[in-house]
């Protein structure tokens, strides 16, 4: 496995989008949960996340936080929207998530201290970073982690035509 690799809309750690379920346990050791909703399944193994689309029965977003100590081209967690910057020019927000527009298939989450008055998204530490297949995902209407209520909410099952 290629430890710390992050390639935006393909895998991170040479954890690969496109596995199914299977193929994702030969990869991994006994000590993973996993968390079951109406259209996903989402793996939580170490630092990562592994969310499994459970009509189509294959992994479509990868996702790691905590101490994990990969980089996308130098932005990594820790890292703020103003690096993101300075490094591609620009950002663009989509829904509680953060994308750099040349790269499709990668974006952030920030983290929020819950302690300060007025947040400063500029300046808010990155939490988590994910990979998805852009053709699969939507970041502005799929399901999302809900950080009043802790628990993710599949916004698909909520939207009426």
């Amino acid at each position: 496995m290629k430890q710390n690799s992050i390639v935006p809309a393909q895998e991170i750690s040479g954890y690969k989008l496109d596995w199914t379920f299977d193929e994702l346990k030969k990869h991994l050791k006994s000590n993973y949960t996993v968390e079951k909703h109406k259209y996903c399944w989402v793996v939580y193994y170490e630092n990562f996340s592994f969310w499994l689309n459970t009509q189509i029965g294959k992994i479509t977003q990868i996702g790691v936080t905590g101490n994990f100590n990969g980089t996308f081209n130098g932005i990594g967690i820790g890292s703020t929207l103003l690096d993101v910057k300075q490094k591609f020019g620009n950002w663009k927000e989509g829904l509680d998530v953060y994308q750099i527009p040349q790269y499709e298939g990668i974006c952030f989450e920030l983290a929020d201290n819950d302690e300060d008055e007025e947040w400063i998204q500029e300046i808010a530490p990155i939490e988590s970073i994910y990979v998805f297949n852009p053709e699969t995902t939507n970041t502005n209407i799929d399901i999302v982690f809900d950080t009043v209520n802790q628990q993710y909410i599949d916004k698909r099952a909520i939207i009426t035509e």
